[in-house]
């Protein structure tokens, strides 16, 4: 297993766009002539925001090389429909597949299928169990323990008590996504840490702001004593932080992960604490990277970890200025 850190590659992505922002796409193309050209398959779980980024920058490393093409497909989340559409590649003979599982514990059908082809297989975003070529992974473990230091950081600069009782709460994502469990297990690791530290409560909020708004809202209505919640992504965090503004109680202390658009903006709007930088466009940009390198003979390790960044209220700004550059280029 091989770690990138995300720092680095903020600052290689930031050097490249500034590189690239003398001429048109077709300009900065690898027109090498002498390259073998590849049609790579790219399956999309669905196109909700990091899912987007990740896409970006699959199609980033495409416009820079002439000899990539990509044929991609969104599942919309369905399982059915992914495995449809990896068929339907295989049809096509494409070079090769990248995959960004709707079931990563569910993928024996489209690991099979890529096998019995003679084709390539390539995860990324999330873990696939079996046997593809390598997974392209977050490190989910690291960023749930990064946020917990940073709301103990907070809680103890606010005056908290690290002596006393620390009440926290979770809202998970789908606890069949290895993402989630993955941050969970960071929170319970990192948590043992502060003797003092009381998981109150653990709800699972599906990655989205309204069932994460609901679940706070409970919690303010049962008048439930809450010191810190950990959330494993920034659109839930936004909706517990909008439960408790609706209801004109004080929030407590808000951590997120991600580093969404939405999320650095309500960081910066005081919505919430901070957030762990979730570098999606680069996961997608090394998945067609990687994938490359196999179809060139490279031998790649088993999997790949991208390490997060802390992202405070102090950071939020230059990191959403990076973002959108990115994004826009």
């Amino acid at each position: 297993m091989k770690k990138i850190t995300a720092m680095i590659l903020l600052l290689a992505m930031v050097l490249a766009l500034a590189a690239c922002s003398g001429g048109t796409n077709a300009d900065n193309k690898n027109t090498d002539s002498s390259e073998d050209t590849y049609t790579i398959g790219v399956l999309y779980l669905d196109q909700e925001v990091l899912l987007s980024e990740a896409t970006a920058g699959c199609q980033a490393y495409a416009a820079e090389h002439s000899n990539v093409k990509l044929i991609e497909y969104n599942a919309n989340k369905d399982v059915s429909t992914q495995l449809k559409q990896c068929e339907n590649l295989i049809s096509q003979n494409v070079d090769a597949i990248a995959l960004t599982p709707v079931d990563g514990a569910g993928c024996d059908q489209i690991i099979n299928a890529c096998k019995d082809a003679g084709i390539p297989l390539i995860c990324f975003h999330a873990k696939v169990n079996g046997a593809p070529i390598t997974n392209i992974l977050f490190d989910n473990v690291g960023f749930g323990k990064m946020q917990v230091d940073y709301a103990m950081e907070i809680f103890e600069k606010n005056g908290g008590d690290m002596n006393g009782t620390i009440n926290v709460g979770i809202v998970t994502g789908k606890l069949d996504n290895q993402n989630a469990v993955e941050r969970c297990q960071g929170y319970e690791e990192q948590l043992k840490n502060y003797a003092n530290a009381t998981i109150v409560d653990e709800q699972v909020g599906s990655w989205n702001r309204d069932d994460a708004m609901a679940i706070a809202e409970n919690w303010i209505t049962s008048g439930r004593d809450i010191d810190i919640i950990l959330s494993n992504n920034d659109a839930m965090a936004i909706g517990i932080s909008l439960a408790y503004a609706n209801a004109n109680v004080e929030r407590p202390i808000i951590i997120g992960v991600g580093g969404t658009e939405e999320g650095l903006t309500a960081i910066l709007n005081g919505d919430f604490d901070g957030t762990v930088f979730q570098p999606a466009y680069q996961n997608g940009y090394d998945a067609i990277d990687f994938t490359v390198k196999y179809l060139n003979g490279e031998t790649l390790e088993d999997s790949y970890v991208t390490e997060g960044v802390l992202v405070t209220p102090e950071t939020a700004q230059a990191t959403l200025d990076d973002l959108k550059a990115m994004l826009n280029s």
